[in-house]
Order: structure tokens, then C-alpha cells, then sequence
């Protein structure tokens, strides 16, 4: 998959589910209307939540590492992180805008209404269904 410019790279960490994560954040932060062209590409929840649960999390210099069951690694840099929480934009089951809230202990997903993401930017992190 392209974006801007770019190739996005998939990384198996060998989720039950099979999906796919993004080996990077997008290169900006974007408001929900920037991320349009993504939306079959952004997590869920649950997503974001198996990832979680099925991965070692460690911190690294600048960023948390994931290492998934079958020992390949995805991570997350630090400047994501808001009050020690990092933010992306995540679908709801309904296709609504979401905000994916985590530390590495807890999770909470939060649904933002039409006038509460106006103007509003978050990083953005793409998945693939697509089995490796």
C-alpha cells in the first residue's frame, strides 16, 4: 500500500487474528477528516487490544517495542505518548471516529462527536488484513 509518497511496510508478529501492523506511525499527525483515504486501514479496538495482549511490550530509547509470538517486533515512538498515553485514531464497529487511548497496562477507546474532532490530530498507524 502507498502513502504519501512512501511504502507503508507490514510487519506478522503472528496475531491470532492474522492481522498485519504498520512498522510506522504515518509521517503527521492528521485530523479524522485527513485520514479518509486510510479509514479500511485503521485499527479497531479490538485490534489495538489483541496487539497488546499477544505482544511483549518493552520500553527502548525513545519508543515502546511490541515483540509479537512469533518474535518479530513493531514499535511505537514516544512522541505519540500524551500524559504517558499514546493517541491514535481508531474505527469504532460503526465506522465512527475513535480515539485509541493505551499505556502499556490499560486501554480505552473513546468515540469523538462531528464538533469534538474538528481541528482535532492524532498519529495514525495502519493495519493490514491481508495473512503473510
Amino acid at each position: 500500500m502507498k502513502t504519501h509518497e512512501n511504502e507503508t511496510r507490514f510487519e506478522n508478529l503472528g496475531l491470532p487474528s492474522g492481522t498485519l501492523w504498520a512498522t510506522e506511525n504515518l509521517p503527521k499527525r492528521m485530523t479524522w477528516e485527513e485520514t479518509e483515504k486510510f479509514r479500511d486501514n485503521l485499527p479497531t479496538f479490538g485490534q489495538f487490544k489483541e496487539l497488546m495482549e499477544n505482544c511483549t511490550v518493552t520500553d527502548g530509547p525513545g519508543r515502546t517495542i511490541l515483540t509479537g509470538p512469533n518474535g518479530n517486533t513493531i514499535s511505537f515512538p514516544d512522541e505519540g505518548k500524551v500524559m504517558g498515553a499514546g493517541r491514535y485514531w481508531i474505527t469504532g464497529e460503526d465506522g465512527q471516529a475513535k480515539v485509541e487511548i493505551s499505556t502499556l497496562t490499560r486501554f480505552l477507546d473513546y468515540k469523538l462527536e462531528p464538533e469534538e474532532r474538528a481541528g482535532f490530530e492524532q498519529l495514525v498507524r495502519l493495519i493490514s488484513n491481508a495473512k503473510a
